[in-house]
């Protein structure tokens, strides 16, 4: 899977893949309740946080892995296969720290802290694009510092996350990115908000009256920095969707073999395995798809910018396709919570807003083909 052959890479591998089977397998309800009990994931995400698997794209000399977008996709394949919202709290946190990095700001927030200890969590709303949470949040100079003022309408981890990383107006008008603590007397999380999916991936409302912040990088910058995390990552969020289509098929497939209708396993009637075989085909397209943008990257051959965010633009197109069938193939149970898919349509269709609305992002690739 992505070029799995080094030690390191299967290590990790497995570590991800024991990690997915003995700490959110099973779990789907609990996880679930992170929407309403962000106190739910504290155990699970303490766990994660020892094991490594928040610190995987941070430099090497601080805990991060050699190939941190090949070994993030990895990880997040198969946490997402058994639970994508917590894959997704993991990107989330990689996310944040990787627009850090490409601000010059390896020694800010979660990567200036690395510790074994209690999990140094950075929160950022990466479903929305920088102008967008810019429009309801200012930072003003306040005797030689920043402070910032405003709302955040809906920003992953502001519940749990130790630190926040935030687009706001600065008052020449254009937007910034700036850094500050989670929690204080100037900083109100509102209660959890409620989510198509992704649950274990808790989000809220904030309201800051005067936070603290510090200005990251250089003023008007914050879109350069969030679009080149997004070049870098994007096959890494490509590969939730993966692990959602892959559980899905996996899931189906089962249940093909399983289910008798007429006196014979549903598997083997001819229209049943022409969904599967198109849900086999679309979860080998992404993988291909994400395999060809890391490569691109790591070669740096001029095209691994676009090939990067087209692999997450098609994933999370095929993505509902694939756990629609998922649904249909195990006809009313695929409704029912008592099986994973109708969760799997739910974090599927959530997904489609990562890195801001999905048409417009698809609009945005005509500027690599413009003369």
């Amino acid at each position: 899977m992505f070029g799995i052959g080094t030690e390191e890479l299967n290590l990790v591998d497995r570590l991800s893949r024991d990690f997915a089977s003995g700490e959110l397998a099973g779990r789907r309800e609990e996880l679930e309740r992170c929407t309403f009990e962000p106190e739910a994931a504290v155990q699970v995400y303490s766990k994660a946080w020892e094991l490594g698997l928040f610190s995987l794209n941070y430099p090497p000399e601080k805990g991060g892995a050699d190939d941190p977008v090949r070994t993030l996709c990895v990880v997040l394949r198969n946490l997402a296969a058994v639970e994508a919202g917590f894959a997704a709290a993991v990107f989330t946190h990689a996310f944040g720290c990787q627009v850090l990095r490409e601000a010059g700001r390896e020694d800010s927030g979660p990567l200036g802290e690395v510790s074994p200890g209690e999990p140094s969590l950075v929160s950022v709303p990466v479903f929305d694009r920088p102008e967008e949470v810019a429009s309801r949040l200012t930072a003003e100079r306040e005797r030689g510092s920043w402070r910032l003022r405003g709302r955040v309408e809906y920003l992953p981890l502001g519940g749990v996350g130790r630190w926040a990383l935030l687009p706001a107006r600065t008052g020449e008008g254009v937007t910034s990115l700036f850094l500050c603590a989670a929690g204080g007397e100037d900083w109100r999380a509102g209660p959890p908000v409620v989510t198509l999916g992704l649950r274990s991936c808790p989000a809220v409302e904030v309201t800051v009256e005067g936070v603290p912040a510090e200005l990251v990088g250089e003023e008007g910058k914050a879109g350069e920095y969030f679009d080149r995390a997004e070049d870098v990552l994007s096959p890494t969020a490509a590969s939730i969707c993966l692990g959602i289509m892959e559980g899905s098929l996996e899931e189906a497939l089962d249940y093909a073999r399983r289910r008798v209708q007429g006196g014979w396993e549903i598997i083997n009637w001819s229209e049943v395995r022409m969904i599967l075989s198109s849900m086999a085909v679309a979860c080998r397209t992404v993988e291909m798809l994400v395999r060809d943008a890391v490569r691109g990257l790591e070669e740096d051959n001029g095209m691994g910018s676009q090939a990067s965010r087209v692999s997450l633009l098609v994933a999370q197109d095929l993505v509902r396709q694939v756990t629609s069938d998922g649904i249909q193939l195990l006809g009313g149970n695929g409704y029912m919570k008592d099986y994973g898919q109708e969760k799997r349509f739910r974090d599927g269709h959530h997904l489609l807003s990562l890195l801001g609305h999905h048409p417009l992002r698809k609009m945005e690739i005509l500027r690599f083909s413009a003369p």
